[in-house]
């Protein structure tokens, strides 16, 4: 993961859902309909955790986490099943020949 600003934190924070208080999740929730740069740099943070979660990068709480709010979508579902299946080809590529 690239170093995180202030503003990824807490991108993060609100996808895993550790943002609790209703008000500032309401106004993540507006910015995103509201900024589309906002809004692409949610998607890039959910393309990373997908990638943490795929790659085993997340602590405990964090997969605990992911796997509740993520886990209700299915489109969230899917990008997940995809980024397993592409971890699994990768890998199969890069081991050794027998």
């Amino acid at each position: 993961m690239l170093v995180e600003t202030h503003e990824t934190a807490k991108i993060r924070k609100y996808l895993l859902g550790y943002i609790q208080v209703e008000d500032e999740r309401r106004k993540i929730e507006q910015r995103l309909m509201l900024d589309n740069d906002y809004f692409e740099e949610i998607l890039m943070q959910e393309e990373e955790l997908i990638q943490d979660y795929v790659d085993g990068q997340l602590n405990a709480d964090e997969r605990r986490r992911f796997e509740k709010y993520f886990f209700i979508s299915e489109e969230r579902r899917q990008k997940i099943k995809f980024a397993r299946a592409l971890r699994r080809y990768i890998n199969e590529r890069q081991s050794p020949i027998k």
